[in-house]
């Protein structure tokens, strides 16, 4: 089973003055449209296992991001994804990414 996270792309006008919040979300958009995770079943069948087949070149973020798509994906084995399910995936990813970039920034 394969997850690209997509993200929309922003569209920003006018406005000369830098804001933080859209900075950082434009930074997670531009990687998560970057990024690539595979999830399969746990060798045990207890659990998802998550690699990376596309990087962002940004270690902690994918390592990040491959965990958040196994948090947000919320099902103890992988099967059959809706486009419904994988368009939830995907927001939540996107969301939890933000969260993370900001405590990272934060904390640098």
């Amino acid at each position: 089973m394969f997850f690209t996270i997509i993200a929309p792309t922003l569209l920003l006008m006018g406005g000369s003055v830098p804001n933080t919040h859209v900075d950082e979300e434009i930074v997670v958009i531009a990687k998560l449209q970057r990024h690539g995770v595979h999830l399969q079943n746990a060798p045990d069948g207890k659990g998802l296992q998550c690699a990376v087949t596309r990087s962002t070149g940004d270690l902690p973020f994918d390592r990040a991001a491959c965990l958040a798509t196994v948090r947000c994906y919320g099902k103890k084995t992988i099967g059959a994804v809706s486009q419904k399910k994988h368009d939830q995936v995907s927001r939540c990813v996107r969301k939890k990414m933000l969260s993370w970039e900001k405590r990272r920034r934060n904390a640098g």
